[in-house]
């Protein structure tokens, strides 16, 4: 996760937006991910909603394991 900015914030609630990576032996993409936070009954943040405003997907780079036998 990087580039966090807080695009709304309010008593009750606060809009952050942010990029994160993600990466796999089979799938990795970069999102722009933009989450809503509201507070609960006990005065805590909680998700209330998050949003993909921007998904680029990534190379994949996969390590190849190769079990090599003794020839000798």
């Amino acid at each position: 996760m990087s580039d966090f900015e807080v695009l709304q914030e309010t008593v009750n609630e606060a809009v952050i937006q942010f990029s994160l990576e993600y990466r796999s032996d089979y799938y990795a993409d970069r999102t722009l991910k933009e989450v809503i936070l509201t507070r609960d009954g006990n005065g805590n943040f909680q998700i209330s909603n998050e949003l993909n405003r921007q998904i680029e997907t990534l190379p994949i780079y996969r390590r190849i394991n190769i079990a090599v036998s003794s020839i000798f």
